[in-house]
């Protein structure tokens, strides 16, 4: 499993256009976000403890980088018959599905913290502390919407990954994942017309894998609610994923 592991990192940074594309277009975007709370007259943000204190607010994004990091080690492989030839050198299934699965967990963690330290980093450069006290409650504040945000992205970079395995198309699993991201909207829409279904529907939204994001959006920041949802997420993807590949003819 190491030697396999460190193929798949080797390839991985070895896709440069990509995979740095990809870096550089999310620290691009920080870079400009920084650059409008730094000039931008609307901006009330004068302090660095102000300027990471929305740092939070933007972790919900990261759930929708999920697919473009899986792809960086999946790559469409079906498509391109890459697998097959994998496992015509009788790579074992197991391998290769949590070979490329622990991959994609490592890239994710890498680039979190890539942007986490970047954002923070050049915050540092452009805005004044404040005072020590404020920079530790703003600092901790981040601490802990990461705490959540972290297994919700582990959760879903799982469920991306089984369904980048199961079905045939990348595009297809793309849109299937973004599709269960708006399920709670649904759901919420629907108990409203349907009143005596929205107990339900509450509890379904409630493990959905986006659901305790919400705790980092109003403060509350519910970190063991976080990581059983996430948990519960990675362990049951990974499994069902790995027995549909075990099963599946790849031609």
């Amino acid at each position: 499993m190491g030697k396999y592991l460190s193929a798949e990192l080797y390839k991985m940074t070895h896709r440069r256009s990509y995979t740095f594309g990809m870096l550089g277009l999310v620290l691009g975007g920080e870079a400009l976000m920084l650059f409008l709370l730094k000039t931008a007259r609307f901006s009330n943000a004068t302090t660095y403890d102000d300027v990471i204190g929305v740092l939070p607010l933007t972790l919900t994004v990261g759930i929708y980088l999920v697919p473009a990091i899986c792809d960086i080690i999946f790559s469409d492989q079906y498509k391109l018959n890459t697998l097959k030839n994998e496992m015509a050198y009788g790579t074992p299934r197991l391998r290769v599905y949590f070979g490329k699965l622990l991959a994609s967990v490592i890239t994710a963690v890498a680039f979190c913290a890539i942007f986490a330290l970047f954002y923070m980093g050049a915050a540092a450069l452009l805005f004044p502390v404040k005072d020590a006290a404020s920079t530790a409650a703003a600092v901790e504040k981040i601490g802990k919407s990461l705490a959540v945000a972290l297994p919700v992205w582990l959760g879903a970079l799982s469920f991306v990954h089984m369904l980048l395995f199961v079905m045939k198309g990348s595009v297809s699993a793309v849109v299937l994942y973004l599709l269960t991201l708006s399920l709670g909207d649904i759901l919420e829409l629907m108990s409203l017309f349907l009143p005596k279904l929205q107990e339900f529907c509450g509890l379904v939204q409630r493990c959905l894998i986006g659901a305790p994001m919400d705790t980092v959006m109003n403060g509350s920041f519910n970190i063991p609610y976080a990581w059983t949802v996430g948990t519960v997420w990675f362990v049951v993807c990974a499994i069902v994923g790995a027995i549909c590949f075990q099963k599946r003819e790849i031609s």
